[in-house]
């Protein structure tokens, strides 16, 4: 939990998780680090180990069709995936 106001963002402290809680918590922060990392990096293979990560995953073979599928489709929002692409060509 977070208040944010004119001073900005601080945290509410609410004490120590319960372990169920905090083992699902810390799965989703790992998956949305692979994410960013993926993101930033342009890395193809980041972003395949954060489609499995997710609860949702497909088979790793059916994640490679998928994200090859949605880089095509979202050419240009993600252009640190157009440049890895490009530098793995020459």
């Amino acid at each position: 939990e977070a208040v944010t106001d004119s001073a900005g963002v601080r945290p509410i402290w609410c004490g120590d998780a319960p372990p169920p809680l905090e083992a699902l918590l810390r799965k989703r922060v790992i998956w949305q680090e692979l994410v960013v990392d993926a993101a930033v990096q342009g890395d193809r293979g980041l972003a395949l180990q954060a489609m499995q990560v997710d609860d949702a995953a497909i088979p790793p073979e059916q994640s490679a069709r998928l994200l090859d599928a949605l880089l095509q489709h979202n050419r240009g929002l993600v252009p640190t995936f157009e440049r890895h692409r490009r530098g793995r060509r020459s």
